[in-house]
């Protein structure tokens, strides 16, 4: 049975492999997680159009600051949240049952 971790990456995987053009990805590694992440690219990627990814550590990859620093703004609101949404043509919102509303972009 997919987990909500599972659902919301196969939610990204479709998204980015409907634009139609080969894609890579570039995950955050989370050590404990990753192998559940590979679990869910065999599962849920469709052979065409092509999509590779790999993880990476979020320490040693600045790039990937900046989801984080755009999550921030977007999930702080208000007058925070305006400016940076004109930059961008898309982000997908992803809701954790948990905590608080994340986005990540994609």
């Amino acid at each position: 049975m997919p987990t909500s971790g599972d659902r919301r990456l196969a939610e990204v995987i479709a998204d980015a492999q409907g634009r139609g053009d080969p894609l890579q990805m570039y995950l955050e590694s989370r050590h404990h997680q990753d192998e559940a992440d590979h679990a869910s690219f065999s599962r849920w990627r469709q052979p065409e159009p092509p999509l590779n990814y790999e993880h990476v550590e979020g320490a040693a990859d600045p790039l990937l600051w900046l989801p984080d620093a755009f999550a921030w703004l977007a999930g702080a609101g208000g007058e925070w949240s305006r400016p940076w949404a004109l930059g961008f043509d898309h982000c997908r919102m992803i809701r954790r049952r948990c905590r608080r509303e994340s986005a990540r972009l994609v």
